[in-house]
């Protein structure tokens, strides 16, 4: 349910940033929409939490298996 829930954040995020412009006609970057660097702050801070929490249980699963030895 979680992975599905990333997947589609993932696809939104993607889709909108590929219609997002990168540079204007003459170069100079374009500044980004509010509602896409919104976003793209709540997938890192998603992204961070469960890399956290991922990084947390691979650890317990760690200890479990092999004893605590660090």
């Amino acid at each position: 349910m979680v992975m599905m829930m990333m997947m589609m954040m993932m696809m939104m995020m993607m889709k909108m940033m590929r219609n997002e412009p990168r540079e204007s006609d003459d170069g100079s970057p374009v500044e980004r929409r509010s509602g896409v660097s919104q976003l793209q702050d709540i997938y890192r801070s998603c992204n961070a939490t469960f890399t956290q929490t991922f990084r947390r249980l691979a650890h317990d699963a760690a200890k479990l298996c092999w004893g605590s030895k660090n």
